[in-house]
Parts: C-alpha cells; structure tokens; sequence
C-alpha cells in the first residue's frame, strides 16, 4: 500500500488520470483508509477548479478588452 508522501507524489497524476490502473487501485486503497491524504485530494481538485476558473475568467476579460480597444479605433476613424 503506497504511504502519503507517495500518494501526496501522485496526486496530480491521479486527477489527471495517467495512473495506471494498479496505481489507481492503490492510490483510492489509501484513500479509503487515510483521511489527510483524502481531505489532501479533495483540497487539490478545490485548488484545480478554482484555477481553471480563473483562467476563464482572464479570457474573458481579455477578450472584453480587446472588444473595446476594437471600438475605440473605430471611433477615431
């Protein structure tokens, strides 16, 4: 069974899924006995969303700027 600094090593891995499958079968083993490591996994998916969120969040603004920097121009003409 792995320990936590090797799951802790594997976690990323894990939420992306390039585990192989034994790898998968030992990280959720460990999980379902350690509730750091499970309270660990659960913040890291929190930490990724929120991530993922924020660069959507930066596209659109940057888009936004672009429209009204677009506008601008236009207006000069």
């Amino acid at each position: 069974m792995l320990r936590c600094r090797e799951l802790v090593e594997q976690a990323d891995a894990y939420l992306a899924d390039e585990l192989t499958k034994w790898q998968r079968i030992q990280f959720r083993l460990h999980l379902a006995v350690c509730r750091h490591c499970r309270r660990y996994v659960r913040q890291l998916k929190t930490t990724q969303k929120v991530s993922q969120q924020q660069v959507l969040m930066m596209q659109t603004t940057d888009q936004q700027v672009e429209d009204i920097w677009t506008k601008l121009q236009q207006q000069d003409k």
